[in-house]
């Protein structure tokens, strides 16, 4: 079953809630949760408590995070992957459009994005999971 809810990291603009909410998804924003300017950690928790994937274009940070607890969950000191992370290359520019589309065609396609962190490059439309390196 694919995904209808999301979180947006308080660095992604609030025009991308509106434009997914239009799409049919419900977006959520960190203020509602109480967990606004508390660490990524913080907020990856509560999307994943909540069943929530969390869309942020702190992608440097979240990466570091993603191969944490997939580590952690490996090891078994976490019970569950988390629900997911989507970020977006930074570098270059995005089109609210074209972002929007691109996550509604990522969410809809796939069918869980437990324990993966996708990444999309607007120069080329496509999307990139990260991967974990271990060892």
């Amino acid at each position: 079953m694919a995904t209808d809810e999301v979180c947006l990291d308080e660095d992604v603009p609030r025009w991308l809630g509106e434009l997914l909410t239009a799409q049919g998804f419900t977006a959520h924003l960190l203020d509602e949760i109480g967990t606004r300017s508390q660490s990524d950690a913080v907020q990856l928790r509560e999307c994943t408590v909540r069943g929530w994937v969390l869309i942020t274009r702190n992608r440097r940070d979240f990466q570091r995070l993603h191969a944490l607890w997939t580590t952690l969950h490996i090891w078994g000191v976490l019970e569950r992957p988390h629900t997911g992370v989507i970020t977006v290359y930074e570098t270059e520019p995005v089109s609210a459009a074209a972002w929007a589309i691109a996550i509604h065609d990522l969410l809809r396609r796939t069918p869980t994005l437990q324990g993966r962190m996708y990444m999309w490059r607007p120069s080329t439309g496509e999307w990139e999971i990260q991967t974990v390196a271990l060892g």
